[in-house]
């Protein structure tokens, strides 16, 4: 966009104007032609300032359009090597085909060099510029370029293409003044079969027969690429060109899509950046503001740093080619993820290594993801890094995990830093040890859980192996109450219940071995420790719990709970589950739960699915949520069941899930204290039916029926004692059927799955 600035002079003196004459293409549709010469006069007409004429004598003022209304497809013969004109104007719809000269060597170009308001160079929305040639040289092209001051608006789609022989060509778009070319929303330029840049450098050019690729100047940051706007990348070099400052500017939620030629080799900065050809990249910094998508192809982004505000996709092709995608700079570099909303890193698609994703031995990654407090970047793909840098956001790393070297020469731990209740590890990660050591280093996990899938909960753990040889060893922290087990003859000292809140588990990879070692758990006041002295850590061993004994340090003040650490005292040589214990049964400084269950069952029973669970204890204890899941890890509230406040006695529970699911379902309790704190207890399983039934309660019924909950649609048939059909249809399972439109008596329901079939009797009163 431009602004004019005029100066009115006065005090005797003249005010020079100049006039422009605004022509309309009225020449041929068809291929280029001398017939459709662009300096034939008769093939324009002007609109204004005098309608009707020829354009008898061209001006460098001139302002030229090709008009969808006039032919919705139009083409020009550039029969000139420079011509200078004021403005061109692409509008309502048209496609026009550019062909270059036909005879001469060099460019075909045309300079728009506007003084006036508005911008000079227009291909609106709807419209297209397709640069062609069909002579049998390589050396004619076209080129239009913007004079300093001028300015262009693409809305439409620009096409830098070659020779229609298959002869790539130096077909350029070029401006002389920073931001001159502005690409829109919708709007995309090509790049097919061409050679060199099509936006120019702003680099030497080499002069005579060194200028193979036919270059031209620009300026940097000439071209710009605006939110929704795309490059496609087939053919020729990049869109930057070799200067110092890239020619073209991608902004935040353009895209570059790469599909051939020549890729940038040193890091640039992109909107969305797609990969769809093998890259190697290189040199200085990168920076990708959107999403990164490599798919069937190897892409090795080597830069000094990497950074990506959107998600990561490495996918497979239609063929089906795995996507590869490799972070293996030469020397020390971060791979920084800094988006302001949730990332993950992942890929879809088939194939031998199918989406593999490869951090090399000096790529460390950078969490710095602004999103909020229960997001972050989930890894969807399990890597080794070089190292991790947890600054702002959760790293989730799901089953798939995620490796970070542990140097166990050095007390300090440079290779895994930061970690904080806004920075931590959600699921598995692993530390691998370089080398057998005869000390006992401590190796420190920030890991962390979200709660009930709002609440971000950070508690860092501590593993002190000694004498650990080269392997790796593996922490993670589970929300919920671990495996039951029994708990050892019961003496004054002796462990009496486990925190049902949380628990962590650490393992050994394969040929990892240790002498003995001790655990630092850290706690906070959703652990409800409220006594440093009845504080333990009980190991799962097996069916049975086992004290590792435990040391505990507040570091602030149990009102009415704590926030500390607590160190094991007894060593141990096995791996397994870790949670918080206590010496006491029931008390005030009862040590870290309000409420301990004594059992927890769910079992089919005919139609419905009976869930019973029984407490020991209670304190506070408001009210059970009974919570149902199809794969174990999404789970929703089907019931409520007030529970008994505070007693030392215990009580009995039950539940009935009256329209369960069809196939194996998951159940689990969400307790809930007087205060609003939350725990849960383990996850039991119920199988699947092979029966496909719904639900009539009461029945007889009145009013509704409800289809089974099984996964996809179910289809219905409601008829009577003589068969005849009174309701058809069908309906995502466990959805409801409306059958108050039904008389009175006694009908059959037939259902129908993808792979099941029943009929019931009931009665619609």
């Amino acid at each position: 966009m431009k602004i004019v600035f005029c100066i009115a002079f006065i005090a005797g003196m003249t005010t020079q104007s100049f006039a422009q004459t605004t022509y309309r293409w009225v020449g041929g549709v068809g291929n280029g032609s001398s017939a459709n010469g662009w300096t034939v006069a008769s093939n324009w007409l002007s609109v204004s300032p005098q309608a009707g004429l020829i354009r008898s004598t061209p001006a460098a003022t001139d302002i030229l359009i090709f008009d969808g209304l006039t032919s919705p497809t139009q083409a020009a013969l550039v029969d000139f090597n420079n011509e200078t004109i004021g403005q061109l104007r692409l509008i309502n719809n048209v496609t026009l085909t550019l062909e270059a000269p036909s005879t001469g060597n060099g460019s075909g170009t045309l300079s728009i060099n506007n003084p006036a308001a508005g911008d000079d160079f227009i291909i609106s929305a709807g419209s297209t510029i397709n640069y062609s040639s069909s002579a049998s040289t390589t050396n004619r092209y076209i080129t239009i370029s913007l004079a300093p001051g001028s300015t262009g608006l693409i809305e439409g789609t620009v096409n830098l293409n070659g020779n229609t022989n298959g002869s790539p060509l130096a077909q350029r778009l070029i401006a002389a003044s920073a931001n001159a070319i502005q690409v829109q929303n919708n709007a995309t330029i090509i790049a097919q079969n061409i050679i060199g840049h099509p936006f120019g450098t702003t680099a030497s050019i080499p002069t005579g027969n060194n200028n193979t690729n036919s270059d031209v100047s620009s300026t940097a940051g000439s071209v710009v690429f605006n939110a929704g706007s795309t490059f496609q990348h087939l053919t020729g070099n990049d869109a930057f060109g070799t200067g110092t400052n890239p020619v073209a500017v991608f902004r935040n939620g353009s895209t570059y899509r790469y599909s051939g030629g020549v890729f940038s080799s040193v890091g640039q900065q992109y909107g969305n950046l797609q990969l769809l050809a093998a890259a190697t990249v290189a040199g200085s910094n990168m920076t990708i503001l959107n999403d990164l998508t490599v798919t069937g192809v190897t892409a090795n982004l080597n830069s000094l740093s990497t950074t990506i505000g959107g998600n990561v996709f490495v996918n497979s092709n239609a063929t089906p080619t795995a996507g590869i995608l490799n972070f293996t700079p030469a020397s020390a570099a971060n791979i920084t993820f800094n988006g302001t909303s949730a990332q993950s890193v992942g890929g879809i698609g088939t194939g031998t290594g199918s989406g593999t994703l490869t951090f090399g031995p000096n790529a460390r990654l950078v969490v710095n993801n602004t999103a909020g407090s229960n997001t972050g970047v989930s890894l969807l793909k399990t890597v080794t890094v070089a190292g991790l840098t947890l600054t702002s956001g959760i790293l989730t790393t799901l089953s798939n995990g995620i490796t970070v070297p542990f140097n166990v020469s050095t007390t300090s731990d440079a290779l895994l830093t930061g970690g904080s209740a806004t920075s931590f590890v959600n699921g598995p990660l692993t530390r691998s040890t370089n080398a057998t050591t005869t000390g006992q280093p401590n190796i420190v996990y920030p890991i962390g859980a979200i709660r009930n899938n709002t609440t971000p909960v950070y508690r860092p753990l501590t593993f002190s192996p000694t004498q650990p040889s080269i392997g790796s060893y593996t922490a993670q922290q589970f929300e919920g109450a671990p495996a039951s087990r029994a708990f050892p003859a019961s003496t004054t000292n002796s462990i009496k219940r486990v925190s049902q809140i949380r628990y962590f588990t650490l393992s050994a990879g394969a040929g990892a071995t240790f002498n003995n070692a001790r655990v630092t758990l850290s706690f906070g006041p959703d652990d409800r420790a409220d006594n440093a002295s009845a504080l333990r850590i009980a190991q799962g061993n097996g069916a049975a719990w086992v004290s590792v004994e435990g040391n505990t340090t507040f570091t602030a003040p149990a009102t009415p709970y704590a926030t500390g650490s607590v160190v094991s005292t007894q060593p141990f040589s096995t791996l397994g589950d870790f949670v918080l214990a206590s010496t006491l049964s029931y008390a005030q400084g009862n040590n870290p739960l309000p409420v301990t269950l004594a059992s927890f069952t769910a079992s089919r029973q005919s139609q419905n699915v009976y869930v019973k669970w029984a407490t020991a204890t209670e304190k506070n204890n408001a009210y059970f949520e009974v919570q149902r899941s199809s794969d174990s890890k999404v789970f929703t509230s089907i019931g409520k069941v007030q529970g008994n406040g505070t007693t030392s006695m215990g009580a009995a529970y039950s539940f009935t899930d009256r329209s369960p699911l069809a196939a194996t379902a998951y159940y689990r309790l969400r307790q809930v204290d007087t205060d609003g704190t939350e725990s849960y207890s383990s996850v039991v399983a119920v199988a699947g039916t092979d029966k496909i039934e719904a639900s009539f309660y009461p029945n007889p019924t009145n009013s509704q029926v409800t289809l089974p909950a099984v996964s996809g649609m179910v289809k219905y048939r409601i008829y009577n004692a003589t068969g005849q059909n009174v309701a058809t249809g069908q309906a995502v399972g466990g959805s409801t059927v409306d059958i108050q439109h039904v008389p009175m008596g006694v009908y059959f329901l037939e259902l129908i799955s993808s792979d099941k079939h029943n009929v019931q009797r009931f009665v619609k009163q």
